[in-house]
């Protein structure tokens, strides 16, 4: 097969590009659930999440649960309309814990009245036994420290009722404000509901796969160079199936295995070696051998390239 070489195709980029993504996407699996990657359209990806069969159990009650309440929503609804359209009714309000009408100061001084009554008429008695006359100076004394005393008196009742009665008023807003609040709380007691636990996907490093789009590189400007250095010596590539990388002047060739695909057995070389057809990764059919079984045998020919995939020397195999 002498004469010129031809330039050779040029990788597919693509493919190799798409089979390094697809190599940096990793499922996750918790206790709770997990966390898988399918190829979507266009290049794209999904991830699904999906639960464990208890927490699934446990979402399915609680959105059960959570249409229930919905369907009372309605009903409370209805029910702070009706609160809200009601007006503020200040007669409503709690009384003061005495007669009705009766405001707490007038209570008091209803209760010390007789009193007072009684201890005038004791005072005035005494006054007469001891003869001191109305009118008198000692008389007017008397009665003038005994008034005294009853308006204090009467001072302080005052303080007291009107402290009762602003006590019974306020308790008389809260308790309004109570029941024009309770329809609303309980529809926002309906609307909150307890949520599932979705499952907790730690942050996990992103090993990378094989270089493909890296290795797709290589080989493209590899095999151009070796066109060029063919097409200049003018030497013949392959003589037959099993010599043919001895007659390649470049000598090495990518034979790992990760490379290839449609792989097929067409032969074996007189040392026993299995002989393939395969397509490369990047589109370019091609025959040869793998590299993981030339280190049986040869080892010395195989090499580890930079990029991470293994080359054989063919110049370096025996048979």
């Amino acid at each position: 097969m002498g004469g010129k070489s031809s330039q050779p195709a040029s990788p597919d980029y693509n493919a190799a590009a798409q089979a390094t993504a697809s190599a940096n996407k990793t499922n996750i699996n918790t206790p709770y659930g997990g966390l898988k990657y399918s190829p979507g359209e266009n290049g794209t990806w999904n991830a699904d999440v999906t639960l464990s069969p208890d927490q699934q159990r446990l979402q399915d009650q609680q959105t059960n649960t959570s249409l229930q309440l919905g369907g009372l929503q309605g009903q409370a609804s209805n029910r702070v309309g009706q609160s809200l359209s009601t007006p503020w009714d200040s007669n409503a309000y709690a009384k003061a814990p005495v007669n009705a009408g009766t405001t707490g100061q007038d209570a008091m001084m209803a209760r010390l009245q007789p009193q007072f009554d009684k201890d005038q008429a004791a005072m005035n008695n005494r006054l007469a036994n001891q003869g001191i006359m109305p009118g008198s100076e000692a008389y007017n004394n008397e009665q003038d420290t005994f008034n005294r005393g009853k308006n204090d008196a009467y001072s302080q009742a005052a303080l007291q009722g009107i402290n009762l009665d602003t006590n019974a008023h306020q308790q008389g807003m809260q308790e309004q404000s109570f029941l024009r609040s309770q329809p609303l709380n309980e529809l926002n007691s309906l609307r909150t509901g307890s949520q599932v636990q979705g499952p907790q996907f730690n942050q996990v490093p992103q090993t990378p796969g094989a270089n493909y789009l890296g290795a797709a590189q290589l080989y493209g400007n590899d095999a151009m160079g070796n066109a060029n250095a063919s097409n200049a010596s003018n030497s013949n590539m392959m003589s037959g199936l099993f010599g043919v990388a001895s007659q390649m002047p470049w000598g090495q060739w990518f034979s790992d295995r990760r490379l290839k695909r449609n792989v097929r057995q067409i032969g074996k070389r007189p040392d026993g070696l299995n002989v393939y057809a395969y397509t490369y990764v990047w589109g370019q059919p091609a025959v040869g051998v793998m590299a993981d079984e030339v280190k049986t045998l040869y080892p010395h020919a195989v090499t580890r390239h930079a990029s991470g995939f293994d080359m054989v020397d063919y110049s370096k195999l025996g048979g």
